[in-house]
């Protein structure tokens, strides 16, 4: 079966970015040593990279190579098959939005008195290729999609449980973030409107599911002193709409 060389190259680059190795012969081999199948070598995967240069700077389109093993290096990339692979390819988010892949923390300052709340996140490809966001608050779990509007990443989660929350966070061109600034805006736990500052931090070790909800105190030695100084201010960080009784304009005296 014919597949794209664009495709193959595709894969081969992010096997390369995957493993943290050069698209040479000692980056290729390390690369084999890693993928569970023997006929992955590291002599095949250089001859496929090298071929496949010479077809795309030759014109050539498609190539006809080894489905299954294309199909073991998708696997390992976490693809079902190339073919999804190459799916993904076609519909691939963009750059901004796939380097926010991956686990995070949400803090949050508490509109309920002087603590930060800290939440996991999880940001993934969902079966149809959308970037996706999970957050595990105190009692509910948010969920939903993620789109860039200019350059800010932007999305409306839902708890399914007739709670919902929106989120803007402000992206740059760097491919490594490990902090994120933002903006929340959903009801609070008595029903009220609430928005406020938001930071997304990057969790590189541990995995979403043991990754826990919890109330920081601001004066704890534990806190960072930056998000002391981020977090202090609650007018800074926490917007409320006051009075909300008569519906007239005595609702807008404090």
């Amino acid at each position: 079966m014919a597949v794209k060389n664009q495709h193959i190259l595709a894969l081969l680059e992010r096997l390369a970015e995957q493993t943290h190795q050069s698209a040479d012969t000692y980056g290729f081999n390390r690369m084999s040593e890693l993928i569970p199948y023997e006929e992955i070598t590291g002599r095949y995967l250089f001859d496929l990279y090298r071929n496949t240069l010479k077809h795309i700077k030759a014109g050539k389109e498609e190539a006809r190579p080894s489905q299954l093993k294309l199909d073991h290096i998708a696997q390992f990339l976490k693809f079902e098959t190339f073919n999804n692979f190459s799916r993904f390819c076609v519909m691939k988010p963009n750059d901004a939005l796939m380097n926010c892949i991956g686990n995070w923390w949400s803090l949050v300052r508490s509109n309920a008195g002087p603590h930060v709340l800290r939440a996991p996140v999880t940001i993934y490809l969902n079966d149809n290729y959308e970037v996706c966001m999970t957050l595990k608050g105190n009692e509910k779990v948010f969920q939903g999609i993620l789109k860039m509007e200019g350059p800010c990443l932007v999305g409306n989660l839902d708890s399914g449980a007739g709670k919902l929350l929106s989120v803007i966070f402000k992206l740059g061109s760097r491919k490594e973030m490990t902090l994120i600034k933002g903006v929340f805006c959903g009801l609070s736990s008595a029903g009220e409107p609430i928005a406020g500052r938001e930071i997304l931090m990057r969790e590189k070790f541990k995995p979403f599911e043991s990754m826990e909800w919890s109330k920081i105190a601001l004066d704890d030695e534990a806190l960072d002193p930056a998000l002391y100084s981020y977090f202090r201010n609650e007018k800074e960080c926490c917007i409320k709409v006051g009075k909300v009784s008569s519906f007239d304009w005595d609702d807008l005296e404090e």
